[in-house]
């Protein structure tokens, strides 16, 4: 290790580390080795590109403080040790589909706060998808209807692919801006260093696989949700397979539309099981109510569409023949850093199992993991009450606990429910709006709300501000105590009876 003698806690938090290692090294101080030491200083900071102290080899590798320190987190060290002849051509290879926030993210944040040398490998056979969650969201409130619905649907496919072609743009730019490498073409992994593009072998110390997953049908003649909205053809009849939020969001979307639509279920499936059932039957009954059909799965459409969670395409990676941990139903496992069971290997998105995360949601867990990676800082994401919405004409939101999984956790004893359904100004402008509905689950005789579920219009704003208050400790007793300024959809929480 060179150093300098001045910066003592830095250099006995290191030493503590090798020494817990029982670790053989050695330290030059170079402020006390005079004209040698400034000549010595000169050429590590050239052969490093790091400016200031201190500068760590191992078994002759340079190995940034920051990086150093968390391998003796991640399990890194042991590789450095066991592999002291490698050297690799990045220090960061990111895998990622040409729309992924979470890798546009971390690109950037490593490039401009870590000045670290990255490659971002976006995958060409998944360069026109997914669309953007975003770009569903908005189009009721940009698409003109017309008398014509075929003429409507031609206008929705050319706004969604100009949404897409503008994202697109964008993404360029900023990835320009701070010149991040980027390559396109298939990526497959040669072994957890190596990965093949193009046929040219490229090498990093960590890989971050932060593609979003695709959707994926197994019959061709049903469409997949990116495929519906890119094809000018009339829908027609069409029936929409999902029991995820997404497929909540596809039905109100196209019926809105002025397509026909059914949400089709298996008679095994359980619409939304991750979400209150208590909510989600209410929320059915809008849907009906609104025109939309909700039968068993069956044939007899014009169009089919598959709108369930996506899948990660782990074997167009060949991530499985290198000894990925991949669940059953095709996710990555990871630990809470957001590493695989490969320890130089992480992943953030859609793609890992378990990990509830939207495109805004991946682009924090990635920034996090990249100031954990090389800044020396510990924030993890905190998956805990993270929101869920359906956006649209008619939204639902869900943050925390559903009833059922509050008490299968806590026992039903520990748990109070308050529900209400409730009227806004805007229903004096539009009488055929549903009501607003809301869900309050509460833990402990202090009645700590632990779960909120909300049906109506904005859902996502007011979300987010109960979400926030939630982070902390949010008393049923909060709410009652709290005034609402009008009648308001943000109020409908806080003045609830058992």
């Amino acid at each position: 290790m060179f150093t300098h003698a001045q910066i003592r806690s830095k250099n006995e938090q290191i030493e503590r580390y090798l020494n817990g290692r029982l670790l053989q090294f050695a330290v030059l101080y170079l402020d006390e080795i005079g004209d040698e030491g400034k000549v010595l200083e000169v050429e590590l900071v050239r052969q490093t590109t790091e400016s200031t102290p201190p500068w760590i080899f191992i078994n002759g590798l340079y190995r940034p403080v920051d990086s150093f320190i968390m391998s003796f987190h991640d399990g890194m060290i042991d590789e450095w040790l066991s592999n002291s002849d490698i050297s690799y051509d990045y220090d960061l290879i990111i895998v990622s589909s040409a729309t992924s926030m979470g890798a546009l993210t971390a690109a950037i944040t490593a490039v401009t706060a870590y000045n670290k040398n990255i490659l971002l490998c976006e995958i060409d056979t998944w360069k026109t998808g997914p669309i953007p969650s975003q770009c569903l969201a908005q189009l009721p409130a940009i698409v003109e209807l017309r008398t014509d619905p075929t003429n409507t649907w031609r206008s929705v496919v050319k706004l969604v692919n100009q949404f897409c072609v503008e994202a697109a743009k964008e993404r360029a730019q900023k990835l320009k801006l701070v010149d991040v490498q980027s390559s396109v073409g298939n990526v497959q992994f040669v072994n957890k260093y190596t990965i093949s593009q193009n046929k040219v072998n490229k090498t990093a110390l960590n890989i971050l696989i932060a593609s979003e997953s695709k959707y994926k049908t197994a019959r061709s003649n049903i469409l997949t949700v990116d495929e519906l909205f890119r094809s000018n053809r009339w829908p027609g009849k069409t029936g929409v397979l999902g029991n995820s939020l997404l497929g909540i969001q596809v039905v109100s979307l196209l019926n809105y539309l002025q397509v026909p639509v059914s949400l089709l279920h298996f008679q095994t499936d359980t619409l939304l099981k991750e979400f209150d059932q208590g909510s989600v039957k209410i929320l059915l009954k809008y849907l009906m109510k609104a025109g939309i059909s909700i039968e068993p799965y069956n044939a007899n459409f014009q169009t089919l569409v598959d709108a369930n969670d996506r899948v990660f395409d782990y074997k167009a990676m060949n991530a499985d023949n290198i000894g990925l941990e991949i669940d059953q139903s095709s996710f990555l496992v990871t630990n809470k850093q957001d590493q695989t069971n490969e320890k130089n290997i992480y992943a953030v998105g859609d793609i890992v199992l378990g990990k509830p995360i939207n495109e805004k949601m991946c682009a924090e867990a990635a920034s996090l993991l990249m100031h954990r990676l090389y800044g020396m800082q510990h924030e993890l994401m905190d998956y805990a009450n993270l929101p869920a919405v359906v956006r649209g004409t008619l939204e639902y939101g869900s943050v925390g606990f559903s009833e059922e999984a509050a008490r299968k956790k806590h026992g039903s004893a520990l748990i109070t429910t308050f529900q209400s359904f409730f009227k806004t100004f805007d229903h004096f402008l539009d009488p055929n709006l549903a009501d607003y509905f809301v869900k309050v689950v509460c833990y402990s005789p202090a009645k700590q709300v632990i779960g909120l579920h909300i049906i109506g219009q904005n859902v996502s704003d007011m979300l987010l501000v109960y979400a926030l208050n939630m982070k902390k400790v949010l008393l049923k007793s909060d709410l009652d105590m709290t005034m609402s300024l009008d009648m308001s959809g943000i109020h409908m929480a806080t003045k609830m009876i058992l």
